[in-house]
Formats: C-alpha cells, structure tokens, sequence
C-alpha cells in the first residue's frame, strides 16, 4: 500500500511525497472508511466510527481513542550511538 501511494504521488505530481504523505494519507483513509461504516457524514457517527473500526493503512492498522488520537501507530525516537541509530525508550 506505501508503495502504490507513494507511486502514485510521484506520477500525478512528478516529485516525492513530503514528509507527512503517509500520516495524512493514513487520516483519509480512516476518515474515509468511517464514513463508509456510518453510512453518515455526521460528527457523531463519524466519531463513533473512528474509535470502533480499525483500518488498513500504509503505517499499520489503526482506530482512533476517545481523545483522536491514533491507537496502533506509534513514534519512536532514535539517537546516533556508536555510528548506529538506535531507539530511545
């Protein structure tokens, strides 16, 4: 799926996606397939819809909590040790 967005990103507009491509492509997706689930386009099922239904997107499989923010997806930190990226924890 990252790989078919990020094509077809480059051939509708000639250049590589930006840095959040796949955060706001994942958040459409989402969007999109809470819609669909609904069947409204209306804040409350659509909010509903969110935190119920996982989702296939290019970062993973994600919903979304009470307060909107991704369950499924994380962020990781990493630092430069010894010429190695490894993961802050």
């Amino acid at each position: 799926m990252t790989q078919k967005a990020t094509k077809d990103h480059q051939k509708k507009y000639g250049k590589d996606p930006g840095a959040f491509f796949l955060n706001a492509y994942s958040a459409t997706l989402a969007l999109l397939n809470a819609i669909e689930k609904s069947g409204s386009t209306k804040y409350e099922p659509i909010r509903k819809a969110l935190e119920t239904e996982y989702v296939e997107t290019p970062l993973g499989q994600i919903r979304f909590d009470r307060q909107g923010d991704a369950v499924g997806v994380g962020f990781s930190m990493y630092q430069v040790q010894n010429g190695q990226y490894v993961e802050v924890k």
